[in-house]
């Protein structure tokens, strides 16, 4: 499949060809002049290159760069692409779901090899906690949960309550899971965005877990963190992926 084909004629929302050639413009003089994007590199660890046709060790490529910048420069778009991981509706079939998400096949593919293949994994990673928006007030049950959908973070607070979502809305803590979450691999897309004050990382493919850290409740100013830190290492204990050498301290 060709990626322009798919993102400038689908039935969910199109991006314009003259958006589509400025945005792969920018790729390319990024690609051509960036010494830090050129030592991006591929690996394969954990991954057993099972899925994906690179090899290890591999330079990133355009159309790698492009997953992302049509990601991240383009709103609506990445919603729609984002949308396309859900079901719509309780009465949606499962061929209709496939249907629709299929619209948007070779981006989907793409960005996840960035993430999963060039990304930096939690173990390498110097941040410690990532935050995430939600618009409305969702109920988990889980507290370590796979993100299989694209999902947006950044390291800075600030930067997600400036976006100022709805009064209902809710902000996650999200850190390393126990095993396998050291694995586990975000791709740094502020090389690429035309917004890099928001320090965005992008989490894709749900390899391994993230660890619910905290919920923040917007409209009432709550922060449950003491609750979720304490419920979580009850939670890893019950599923046997404690890990002893992150014990829990007084203070939690």
């Amino acid at each position: 499949g060709n990626l322009k084909e798919e993102v400038v004629d689908n039935t969910l929302y199109n991006l314009s060809v003259e958006e589509y050639d400025r945005t792969y413009g920018k790729a390319v003089m990024y690609q051509e002049k960036s010494d830090v994007i050129n030592t991006i590199r591929s690996s394969t660890v954990g991954y057993g290159n099972c899925h994906y046709d690179i090899a290890n060790n591999e330079v990133l490529r355009i159309e790698h760069i492009m997953s992302v910048m049509l990601y991240t420069d383009h709103q609506h778009l990445s919603l729609a692409f984002s949308m396309s991981f859900r079901m719509e509706s309780k009465n949606e079939t499962l061929d209709e779901y496939k249907k629709r998400k299929s619209e948007y096949a070779n981006w989907n593919r793409l960005l996840r090899e960035t993430v999963e293949l060039y990304g930096t994994t939690m173990e390498e990673s110097k941040i410690k906690t990532f935050y995430t928006g939600i618009s409305s007030q969702t109920v988990f049950n889980k507290f370590r949960v796979k993100m299989s959908c694209p999902i947006s973070t950044s390291p800075q607070l600030s930067v997600i309550m400036m976006f100022g979502q709805e009064d209902d809305g809710i902000i996650l803590d999200l850190t390393k899971s126990p095993q396998p979450g050291n694995k586990l691999k975000c791709f740094n897309c502020s090389l690429f965005s035309c917004y890099g004050e928001e320090d965005e990382r992008v989490f894709c493919g749900g390899f391994a877990p993230l660890q619910i850290n905290s919920i923040r409740v917007i409209k009432h100013c709550k922060n449950y963190q003491h609750y979720l830190v304490s419920l979580g290492y009850f939670d890893s204990i019950l599923d046997g992926a404690y890990d002893i050498k992150n014990r829990c301290t007084t203070s939690d």
